[in-house]
């Protein structure tokens, strides 16, 4: 009978060790397959952030020009801004492609942010056209997006 039962739990040792280190890959498959969702989710983001801060600087100079601030400091104040902006997203961009990790970016991401809130300040202030109200729009909600996964403070604000 012991030796049956030593037999028995010499037989089974294996098995169980085995059944526990596909459960534990398994694990780690999910989890890695987690992360890199993670990841494309954050190349999507920066992605669109980066590219839409190109696109509001370019908007916001055009609207400028053809608007009563043309030439003023105001005007120059809003480039700059918009440039900052758009600089700032170009170091996430590098940063993130670069190390691909969230705690190492997370500064840059701040910066943009603090960018988007100098431009969120400026904005009601000036009358400006509906296409770049909406351009901003889209752009505050991307940087949102990002502040969020990088778990910094956002943008304030939905007129």
């Amino acid at each position: 009978m012991k030796r049956l039962f030593l037999l028995a739990a010499v037989l089974l040792v294996p098995v169980c060790a085995t059944a526990q280190r596909d459960d534990r890959d398994e694990y780690r498959h999910h989890r890695g397959r987690d992360r890199d969702e993670r990841t494309g989710r954050i190349d999507a983001i920066v992605r669109d952030c980066e590219g839409r801060s190109n696109d509001f600087r370019d908007a916001l100079r055009r609207a400028l020009d053809h608007s009563r601030l043309d030439g003023s400091y105001r005007e120059h104040r809003l480039n700059s801004d918009a440039r900052r902006l758009e600089q700032a997203m170009n170091v996430v961009r590098d940063a993130w492609n670069h190390d691909r990790d969230v705690d190492r970016s997370r500064r840059h991401v701040r910066d943009a942010v603090s960018a988007g809130r100098d431009i969120e300040r400026a904005m009601p202030r000036f009358y400006l056209r509906s296409y770049l109200e909406s351009e901003w729009r889209a752009l505050r909600s991307e940087l949102n997006r990002l502040a969020d996964i990088f778990e910094v403070s956002g943008i304030q604000g939905d007129r």
